[in-house]
Formats: structure tokens, C-alpha cells, sequence
């Protein structure tokens, strides 16, 4: 007869990539299986591996949301306490694309501008929360080590005339913000582009484009 002996579990450390992941998740709120992998450079099965560890400590809350879609991971309260934003309580369905969409712009425009660092939704609100009134609060900033800030806008669905207009008159008065780069599918881009005929900071690119490399051209919208 073979004795299993009970071998206790390892204690926990909480490693630097763990932190990083923790605080890449919270950025957003969430963000799925696949953003976590390019962010990361993670093969699926290493990726396991990770995901197991903040899940046996109760760290991360992982969810499947939608049919044919990869799974979504968001923190817990516990999971939280590493970093300076609190736990997303419930993914919202109905921004769900929309809010995917951002992270993909995100992970797009950081492996193009590798010296830049961006702000999420999430934490623009926190700081300007005094003042959200009186702003327009972006999807996310994309900051360059001058210090240039451009605020990065993802629109699936267009808006009313009104309401745009009202966007677009509250950017022009952000001082801080160098431009506006405005990310859509191909059949907003014309409507988008005569709302802002006359604030050339705004500017416009095809969202199912976003997948081509060289699609920003760099001398022309930071020179």
C-alpha cells in the first residue's frame, strides 16, 4: 500500500509580473484572454499558469460573458488591494465592444509609440473628478515623454450633431491635450469629420484598419 503523504501549499509570493498584470487588468476594469497574452507575450500555456496562481489566491475573477468570445478577467476585491484603483463590480454588457475596442487602440498605439505611457477612462475620472462638469472625459490619454497628451476617443455608434458638438467645443478648451485621435468604423468617418471641419486637433482613423502597422503616420500628427 502507497502512504500519500500531504504536502502543504506553497505560500504565495506575489511576483513583479503579477503586480503588473493585477494593475494592467484594473487599468481598464477588464480586459479579455487574448489582450492579456500580446500585453504580456504569454503562450497560452504559460498563461494558464499565471491565471491559476491569482485565481487559487483569489485575486482575479475570471468570466465567460459571450458566446465564441475568449474569456474576460477582472479583479476582486482582494485582487484590488494591489493596486490604486477599486474592483470593477460588474463588467457593463453594453459597453462591452466598445470597451474592448479601447484596449485593443491602447495595446495598438504603445507597441507604436514604445516611449509613450497612456491614462485609462478609469483613471482620467479619478483626477478630474472635481471638474467632470465642466470636461469631456476621454477614453484614454495617450502621454509622450514631452509631456504631449492626446486624448484617444473610440465611437462605434455615432452621436447626436449636439452632442459632438458639445465634445468637440469642451476639447478645444483643454488646453493640455495637443489633439484628439478619434478611432471608428469606415461609414463614421465622414459624418465625424464634417461634425469637426473647422478644429483641425481633431482627427480621424479607421478603426478596422488598426491591425496595419504603419497606419499612423507619426511626423504628421506630432511634428
Amino acid at each position: 500500500m502507497v502512504l500519500k503523504i500531504n504536502q502543504k501549499q506553497k505560500p504565495f509570493l506575489m511576483t513583479d509580473h503579477d503586480l503588473e498584470i493585477l494593475n494592467f487588468i484594473n487599468t481598464f476594469g477588464f480586459c479579455e484572454r487574448l489582450q492579456l497574452e500580446k500585453k504580456f507575450n504569454l503562450v497560452p500555456s504559460r498563461f494558464r499558469d499565471c491565471m491559476k496562481r491569482l485565481k487559487r489566491e483569489e485575486l482575479i475573477i475570471e468570466e465567460a460573458l459571450f458566446y465564441k468570445r475568449p474569456k474576460t478577467y477582472r479583479l476582486s476585491k482582494k485582487g484590488a488591494k494591489y493596486t490604486d484603483l477599486p474592483a470593477l463590480h460588474k463588467i457593463p454588457l453594453a459597453l462591452y465592444h466598445h470597451d474592448i475596442a479601447v484596449i485593443d487602440v491602447a495595446l495598438r498605439l504603445l507597441d507604436q509609440y514604445d516611449e509613450s505611457f497612456w491614462r485609462s477612462e478609469r483613471y482620467l475620472k479619478r483626477e478630474k473628478r472635481a471638474f467632470l462638469s465642466k470636461w469631456h472625459i476621454a477614453d484614454e490619454h495617450l502621454i509622450f515623454p514631452d509631456g504631449k497628451r492626446i486624448a484617444i476617443e473610440i465611437e462605434l455608434t455615432l452621436k447626436d450633431p449636439r452632442r459632438l458638438k458639445d465634445i468637440f467645443k469642451k476639447y478645444a478648451l483643454e488646453f493640455d491635450i495637443a489633439e484628439v485621435w478619434y478611432f471608428c468604423p469606415p461609414l463614421l468617418l465622414k459624418p465625424l469629420q464634417k461634425a469637426a471641419h473647422d478644429m483641425p486637433f481633431i482627427q480621424f482613423f479607421d478603426l478596422t484598419r488598426l491591425e496595419e502597422r504603419n497606419r499612423f503616420e507619426t511626423k504628421a500628427h506630432l511634428s
